[in-house]
């Protein structure tokens, strides 16, 4: 099923699933500042966290978040 994912909206270059950059990002923000309210190590989440950050700010909240692959494949490396 991932695997339709990818090739009907990734590999097409359509970006077009139908859920947002910004809520994407919202849900991965969420479950960062979950794990540190339990006390879990949240590092991997906080990163993860900022890079859709980053990318809904680069691609508009309302990009589909399909478009992270594209995103992230364009980003300099540190």
């Amino acid at each position: 099923r991932q695997y339709l994912k990818v090739k009907s909206f990734i590999l097409s270059v359509r970006f077009a699933s139908g859920f947002s950059t910004g809520l994407m990002f919202n849900d991965v923000a969420t479950a960062a500042h979950l794990a540190e309210a339990v006390g879990s190590s949240a590092d991997l989440a906080q990163h993860c966290a900022e890079i859709w950050r980053e990318a809904a700010a680069a691609l508009g909240a309302g990009a589909d978040h399909t478009a992270i692959y594209d995103f992230v494949g364009k980003r300099r490396k540190p």
